[in-house]
């Protein structure tokens, strides 16, 4: 759901993000270690999300780009397909890797 700014709505209970990408060649996914924001995680999943739409949408449908809203116990509570340049930006900003386990 989007706000009238254009910017999705994020869940109340969001405290860490996770990206997620769809790689095609290996019919898999690949998941990004999570990242919280240990002073407020909600203000900082805000506006990280907020950074993010300045480089590509955060609502594309079919995208092979994800980000999973998590809860504290790590679970997926809103998912957000996101545009190539919004997923590398994030990717850089979190400073996160593929999540080995």
């Amino acid at each position: 759901m989007t706000n009238l700014t254009g910017f999705p709505e994020l869940d109340n209970r969001a405290f860490a993000l996770r990206l997620v990408r769809i790689n095609e060649s290996k019919n898999e996914f690949v998941n990004y270690e999570p990242v919280t924001f240990p002073k407020d995680p909600y203000r900082g999943c805000w506006q990280t999300l907020r950074h993010a739409r300045v480089c590509g949408s955060l609502e594309v449908p079919d995208s092979n780009y994800c980000v999973d809203v998590l809860d504290e116990n790590e679970d997926i509570i809103q998912e957000l397909q996101v545009e190539r340049k919004a997923f590398n930006f994030l990717k850089r900003r979190l400073k996160t890797r593929v999540d080995r386990h």
